[in-house]
Order: structure tokens, then C-alpha cells, then sequence
């Protein structure tokens, strides 16, 4: 019992020690007057650091006063950099301006008290990685289970039609889309959330996997002829495929870039200010919109002159036609929420509203 009692008393002791040891190892830099000024003289290249020590502090307790230094020390700076930081970074500014204004404690009732510390969310979709790639839904919950049964549903019907009236089964290269999709958001969410800023070309190879190929290669797969399978698998994509996967994800940027700063998420227009510190937000929208006609060109030429692509003609043509249907989205508005009543009108009169003339309103049907 004796010896018990000493044994634990030690124990305790060696668990303050390594408590004060780290406790002076991470915050030796406030104590550093040297390093401290120049931490304070280059406030904005240390931003992300202040943003992230500042985050940590939040687990203190009760006695820890060299982490209440370094609260108040990166505090300090990160409320300089709010007031007059580069606003070129600005969706960094946002995440700091929102660090700063709400308290953690209240931010409990929507689910973000441990957004930053544990990356809850991206675990869940790391875990959510792993289901889809087997593709069996049965250990998800939350979003992702949402996600994955709408995704699934979609896939099987597809997959129903095509054996029906092609008589082959093309269950599994839907899956590879669904799978490469869901990782493709991973990545961006990783990066969201760790504030890690990638290349412009990083991005883009990332982020061009979007809604476009999930719509167009399931769609040339019901055409005669048909699409390959093995033009189905993410790195055997035709050039056409990739070129309106880029012209999809290019036009999200340049309508949403406003929005997705808001909420911290990086795009192209974002990127290149970050490139390009001299660049105002005029010319990396103009820089885009560059790139996007470009990208426009190539497709366009793809689609019609034979022999620059091994995709089908009518595959190629069904290409070029869900290029002008995603331009229409886009330029039907400048948001793609739920509020936007103006791009439901576009989708209605592209697809589901029958045609209506004269004063009569009479409905023109085949």
C-alpha cells in the first residue's frame, strides 16, 4: 500500500514535469524577445501560425499561464493582421476574423467545438474514403451515408437501363466514378480545412473532377457506338472528357469565387491572387477567363474535326452538348443555391417545361 502510494506520488510528479515541459516548448517563442519581435515585425507571413496557436490555446486550463501569454501574444497579432493584413489573402482573413469574433463555447450548437482540433469532418470522410471504395455503405452515418445512398441509387438505375438495352453490365465503372468523385472533395475539404494552400496546378488536377464526366460518360455509354469501358477509368480519360471537366470547374470559380471565400475554400481566381501578390481580383478573374476560352476552343475543336480524339463522333457531339448546357447554368445566375430561382427557371425551360406560343398558350408536343 505504502509502496503504491509512493509510486503514484511519483507518477504525478513526472506527468507536471512533461505537463511544464511542454507546455515551455510551445510557447518558448513568446518568452524569445528577439524571435517574438520578429514574429510581430513579419505578422502576416506568420499568420497561419498565429491562427493555429491561437486554436490551441483553447484546450487550456486552470494555471497554465505561458499558454495564456501565447494566446495573448498570437491574439495580438492576428487582430492586427484582421485590421490590416494583405487582402489579397482575404479567405484566410475570414477564418481569423471568425476565430477572433466567436467565442468556442458558442459555437457548440452548430457542431463546430472541434472542427479545428480533431478535423471531425475529415475523418469522417477519410472513413467515408474507405466505404466507397469498397462501395458498401453499410459503416457510414451522417452526410456521407446521405451522400453515398443518393450516389448508389443513381448508379444502380443507370446501371439497370444500360444491361437492359446494351446487355452489358457497367455497375463497376460507375462506382470508379462515384469513388474518384468522393476523394476529389476529401482533398479540397483537407485543404479548407488545414489551410493548406496548393499550387494553381495542384488545384486543378483536383478539382476538374467534378459534376461533368459523372453526367457525360454515363450518357455515352446508352450511344451507338458506344464509349469504351476502358475510357470509363480516371486515367485513361479522352482529351474532350478532361477539357470539359477543366471548362466546369474553371466557370464554377469565376461565378462562385465571392461565396467560396466567404467560407474559406480556395479556386482558381483565389489562387492566382496568391501567385500573383502585385494581381488585383480584376485580373485573376481575367486570367481565368482566359484559360476557360481557351479550354472552350480545344473542346470545340476536338468535337468536330475527326481523328484528335478516339472517342465516337456522337460521344464527341454529346461532349460539345453538355458544354453548352453547363454554360447556360452558368450564365443563368451567379449563385448555384438553393434561392436561386432564375437557374431553376433555365433548367426548366432547357428540359422539363413544354414549348408555349401565341396568345392561346397552346402546348406544342412531338
Amino acid at each position: 500500500m505504502v509502496y503504491n502510494k509512493k509510486e503514484k506520488g511519483k507518477e504525478r510528479e513526472r506527468k507536471g514535469w512533461v505537463g511544464c515541459l511542454t507546455e515551455r516548448r510551445f510557447c518558448w517563442f513568446s518568452n524569445d524577445e528577439k524571435v517574438g519581435g520578429h514574429i510581430e515585425k513579419n505578422f502576416e507571413f506568420f499568420s497561419s501560425v498565429m491562427l493555429n496557436v491561437h486554436r490551441a490555446t483553447d484546450l487550456m486550463f486552470s494555471r497554465e499561464y505561458e499558454l495564456e501569454e501565447a494566446r495573448s501574444f498570437s491574439r495580438k497579432l492576428l487582430e492586427k493582421y484582421a485590421s490590416e493584413g494583405n487582402g489579397e489573402r482575404s479567405f484566410l482573413k475570414t477564418m481569423i476574423k471568425h476565430e477572433l469574433s466567436v467565442p468556442r463555447i458558442a459555437r457548440l450548437d452548430h457542431l463546430e467545438h472541434r472542427m479545428w482540433i480533431e478535423d471531425k469532418d475529415i475523418n469522417s470522410l477519410w472513413a467515408g474514403k474507405t466505404s466507397f471504395h469498397r462501395w458498401d455503405g453499410k459503416s457510414l452515418n451522417g452526410h456521407c451515408k446521405a451522400i453515398f445512398g443518393i450516389l448508389d441509387d443513381l448508379e444502380k438505375e443507370i446501371a439497370a437501363k444500360h444491361l437492359h438495352s446494351q446487355g452489358s453490365d457497367i455497375t463497376n465503372h460507375l462506382q470508379h466514378l462515384g469513388y474518384e468523385t468522393f476523394v476529389s472533395w476529401l482533398v479540397e475539404a483537407k485543404w479548407s480545412r488545414s489551410q493548406c494552400v496548393p499550387s494553381m496546378e495542384e488545384y486543378l488536377a483536383i478539382g476538374m473532377t467534378s459534376v461533368a464526366h459523372t453526367i457525360v460518360l454515363p450518357l455515352s455509354c446508352f450511344l451507338t457506338p458506344s464509349i469504351r469501358n476502358h475510357q470509363l477509368q480516371p486515367n485513361q480519360y479522352e482529351t474532350p472528357t478532361k477539357l470539359l471537366m477543366f471548362i466546369t470547374r474553371l466557370s464554377n470559380d469565376i461565378q462562385r469565387y465571392q461565396e467560396e471565400e466567404e467560407q474559406g475554400k480556395l479556386n482558381t481566381v483565389l489562387l492566382y491572387l496568391n501567385e500573383n501578390p502585385k494581381a488585383d481580383i480584376e485580373d485573376s478573374i481575367a486570367y481565368v477567363k482566359g484559360m476557360l476560352e481557351t479550354k472552350k476552343k480545344e473542346l470545340l475543336q476536338h468535337a468536330v474535326i475527326d481523328g484528335l480524339s478516339d472517342l465516337p463522333k456522337h460521344c464527341k457531339q454529346l461532349h460539345l452538348s453538355c458544354l453548352k448546357v453547363f454554360a447556360m447554368f452558368f450564365h443563368s445566375s451567379n449563385r448555384c443555391d438553393k434561392e436561386d430561382t432564375e437557374m431553376l427557371k433555365g433548367i426548366q425551360q432547357a428540359i422539363c417545361s413544354p414549348l408555349l406560343v401565341g396568345r392561346t398558350s397552346k402546348v406544342l408536343t412531338n
